[in-house]
């Protein structure tokens, strides 16, 4: 899977203040072709990267539906692939949004 090109435009991203609407549809444009790419291959880790970097993407653009919707797919794919290990930072990033928004309840099934 072609990682590296994704990464990097989200890196870029992460580093600049104050980023472009633009920008932002481009690298989710990119991630997402990524994601078809490793969903097609039958690649759940993968699949699951470019979920975590898609709610960043989402995160950005100040739209919570699709933050928790990519965090959600991204833990599924990572047990999916057998690393539940990995799937503990999508949970983790649930329960403390679950929390935020003031569902404690919804927070405890995030464990």
């Amino acid at each position: 899977m072609r990682v590296a090109e994704p990464a990097i435009v989200l890196e870029r991203l992460a580093a600049t203040p104050e980023r472009a609407p633009a920008d932002v549809a481009r690298g989710i444009e990119l991630v997402t072709a990524a994601l078809a790419a490793a969903e097609q291959a039958g690649e759940p880790r993968y699949a699951a990267t470019f979920h975590e970097m898609l709610a960043q993407l989402a995160a950005w653009q100040d739209e919570p539906d699709a933050l928790t919707a990519h965090l959600d797919a991204a833990r599924a794919c990572y047990l999916e692939a057998g690393e539940p290990w990995r799937a503990a930072v999508p949970e983790g990033t649930l329960g403390h949004l679950a929390l935020q928004g003031g569902d404690p309840e919804a927070a405890e099934t995030c464990v």
